[in-house]
């Protein structure tokens, strides 16, 4: 499982709310963690998935959000594969980000988990 963190100007917004955010989630068997815009100048999209989903991914963010977005991936820790692997995002991401019992974590950022009922419905 790694961590994948976009960022951009605001102007991305729109392409990360929408097909890069789909994307995540039906095709890369992802987890979108959160979204939101970080200051006046900055969105972000933090997101798990794994590994083996990585695979020209970076390349195709960059050609979505014409060259405007970073992304950095990182190594989130080890899980075995499942035929529904969400619930493996959903215990990494509470031990990585250590969420208190309102969704809030560590930094005061609240976690968006409206899209995982949705997820695992289909």
């Amino acid at each position: 499982v790694v961590s994948l963190t976009i960022s951009g100007p605001p102007s991305v917004r729109g392409t990360l709310s929408g097909p890069v955010y789909a994307e995540i989630v039906r095709h890369r068997r992802g987890f979108v963690a959160s979204s939101d815009l970080r200051d006046e100048y900055t969105f972000e999209m933090q997101a798990f998935l794994p590994q083996s989903h990585m695979s020209g991914y970076a390349s195709q963010i960059r050609r979505m959000t014409s060259g405007q977005a970073d992304i950095h991936v990182l190594p989130a820790g080890l899980a075995e594969a499942q035929e529904d692997t969400l619930p493996v995002y959903q215990t990494t991401l509470h031990s990585l980000l250590e969420e208190d019992h309102n969704g809030h974590v560590g930094d005061g950022t609240q976690i968006d988990y409206s899209n995982v009922e949705e997820f695992l419905d289909d």
